[in-house]
């Protein structure tokens, strides 16, 4: 899913654009994971403005585990990373690319925090 290239346009409003375009396009999707939690944002703000309800008619799930999913409206599901572990493997992977080592791939670890937009509230 792409949105309309509107230069400038923040995280928030590419989430939005980018469901407008999805819903014009006659499609409505049962959920919708954006690759992070402002885009999901935004996403929920035009699910909202075309009228259908979040979680209800789409389940949304953002990732990055910012503390403002907490607090948008519903509450954002989120895949939340390990912060201090992705720092610690890009400062590692630097320091091998720099040393000319091959990179070992080591995954960061991450967990589901569901709250309203991906539960139904029956």
């Amino acid at each position: 899913l792409e949105a309309p290239d509107r230069g400038g346009a923040s995280r928030e409003e590419q989430g939005e654009l980018a469901v407008q375009a999805l819903l014009a396009s006659g499609e409505q999707p049962d959920a919708i994971f954006a690759a992070t939690d402002l885009l999901a944002i935004g996403a929920a703000r035009a699910l909202r403005a075309a009228g259908l309800s979040v979680p209800k008619d789409v389940a949304l799930v953002g990732f990055d585990g910012i503390p403002s999913a907490a607090h948008a409206s519903p509450a954002l599901s989120t895949v939340e990373q390990d912060s201090e572990v992705a720092g610690q493997l890009l400062v590692e992977a630097l320091l091998d690319l720099s040393a000319g080592r091959e990179l070992a791939g080591t995954p960061i670890p991450v967990r589901l925090v569901a709250r309203e937009s991906s539960a139904s509230a029956d």
